[in-house]
């Protein structure tokens, strides 16, 4: 995982905390943010509602990359998962963190599942303007597109990290 300073000293006490804490999330919530309905949309996957079908999805493809402009964009849309939004409870940044790091590793496999032939980018940020959200979100990489995060991690203001699968 590729990460600026500040997410490592993130990771680094969410990983002092685990030694010396459990993890006080439910089974249930978890279950909810471990198994999305990843949806395969020509060649992008995305997370859908449970109610959106795939051939609704496919008949607005077209319309949806031209409004976000480009198929990440697409992709990092329909992706995008803030953590405390899947939490009842209220947990410490480090179990926040901690979840965080077990969703890239179990999304990685769900996603290589399903294209097994492509790598993904999954991006995880931490903000501390909203009450210390981590937010994931991934995109395929493509040959033509960018990496969809610049190179110079250190540039933002947050900690944020990146995993290339």
């Amino acid at each position: 995982m590729i990460v600026n300073k500040k997410m490592e000293k993130l990771i680094q006490q969410a990983k002092k905390y685990k030694k010396n804490n459990k993890l006080t999330i439910s089974l249930k919530d978890l279950s909810r943010l471990f198994n999305p309905n990843f949806v395969k949309v020509f060649d992008c996957i995305i997370i859908a509602d449970k109610n959106e079908n795939k051939k609704y999805l496919e008949t607005r493809f077209d319309k949806s990359i031209e409004y976000l402009s480009g198929k990440i964009a697409y992709e990092i849309w329909y992706a995008e998962t803030r953590i405390d939004d899947y939490i009842e409870c209220k947990i410490s940044k480090e179990e926040t963190i901690l979840i965080g790091l077990m969703i890239i590793d179990i999304w990685s496999l769900k996603l290589k599942n399903i294209d097994n032939n492509s790598k993904f980018c999954i991006i995880m940020s931490y903000d501390n303007k909203w009450n210390g959200s981590v937010t994931l979100v991934y995109h395929k990489i493509r040959n033509n597109e960018s990496l969809g995060i610049s190179e110079d991690i250190e540039s933002y203001n947050g900690p944020i990290g990146y995993a290339i699968v």
